[in-house]
């Protein structure tokens, strides 16, 4: 059975003119990008650089959901600031902010992401056009100076140890579906917008040790209606300025393949945030388990064809080369 995948393989990389590793990532269904420089990174995020990727340059109107408002405190998006500091619980201790260069427009902005339970400890999860540019053409074209700050408060100042209390985490690789490849505008559909990456570790710890856990990936398809669920980010336009958690409880529709949240309206910077399914309703902000990432009015779900595939390439390259020097 090995020779013929050999020998497909090979016939694959004859016919298209690319090479085996490559013919390889893409029979695993996914795709990692080159590893990036970890000082050069970290060199690249000042302070101005930050600021400005916080904040989405154009604005709109804040115009109110249909559904009920079901987060206690929510404004009429349906969203509430998170308690501060955001050391004081795990959920958004692992939720943070992901600084990027983006290469076609050449702008500083940004995503959420979170910290994503796993065997290397070292994995982030976020959408997929969080880590790559949204162009509808190959190559696909991965972005740039990619950093992780888990529970960042961009509201505090620089001087203050609880603006980045867990410090400033370097992307190490990329990973998002292999189908992305070929046809990068896939990323804008809901059924392959999501990626997860490995960050480089800080003094020889893990990030998942340093933050005290992360969330647990809980596969689901397009067919499960899920009670309950809590969205979590960093909006950052209308009356959002880009530097605060906020988080959203809102049930679920059955949008197929999607998952659709009528008592949350998701802004410019949520993308890449958790959808954590909440279990008990009394305790929406101890949820663990996530279940998609906001893609943009729809969201994107850990559907089983789309995750195991990217999650598993992700952890298995970062079991030990973590830590890596860049």
């Amino acid at each position: 059975m090995m020779r013929n995948r050999a020998y497909s393989l090979l016939m694959v990389c004859a016919l298209s003119g690319t090479s085996l590793a490559a013919a390889e990532k893409r029979a695993e269904g996914a795709i990692g990008s080159s590893q990036q420089n970890k000082i050069s990174t970290l060199q690249y995020w000042t302070l101005e650089r930050m600021k400005e990727a916080e904040r989405e340059e154009n604005q709109d109107g804040d115009t109110p959901i249909s559904g009920p408002i079901l987060t206690p405190g929510g404004d009429d998006q349906g969203h509430a600031q998170l308690p501060q500091p955001y050391t004081q619980q795990l959920i958004s201790r692992v939720t943070g902010q992901l600084f990027f260069l983006e290469p076609v427009s050449e702008k500083n902005k940004h995503c959420t992401a979170s910290v994503l339970q796993s065997q290397s400890k070292r994995l982030i999860i976020a959408a997929a056009h969080c880590f790559m540019a949204a162009t509808l053409h190959p190559p696909l074209q991965w972005n740039q100076r990619l950093m992780f700050v888990p529970a960042y408060d961009g509201n505090r100042p620089v001087t203050d140890n609880l603006r980045a209390p867990y410090g400033l985490w370097p992307i190490s690789r990329s990973y998002v579906s292999a189908d992305l490849e070929e046809d990068p505008g896939l990323a804008f559909r809901i059924d392959h917008d999501l990626g997860v990456a490995g960050v480089f570790d800080q003094l020889s710890a893990r990030i998942e040790e340093v933050v005290g856990g992360g969330f647990a990936p809980f596969i689901n398809d397009g067919s499960e209606l899920l009670p309950l669920v809590n969205m979590l980010g960093y909006p950052a336009k209308g009356r959002y300025l880009g530097a605060t958690q906020y988080w959203c409880l809102s049930t679920t529709q059955t949008d197929v393949p999607a998952l659709g949240l009528p008592n949350c309206k998701d802004r410019h910077g949520h993308s890449g945030g958790p959808i954590l399914l909440v279990n008990d309703a009394s305790l929406p902000l101890e949820a663990t388990q996530i279940v998609g990432v906001v893609h943009g009015g729809s969201q994107t779900r850990l559907l089983p064809d789309l995750y195991p595939a990217i999650g598993e390439m992700a952890n298995r390259d970062h079991q030990h080369d973590g830590g890596l020097a860049p």
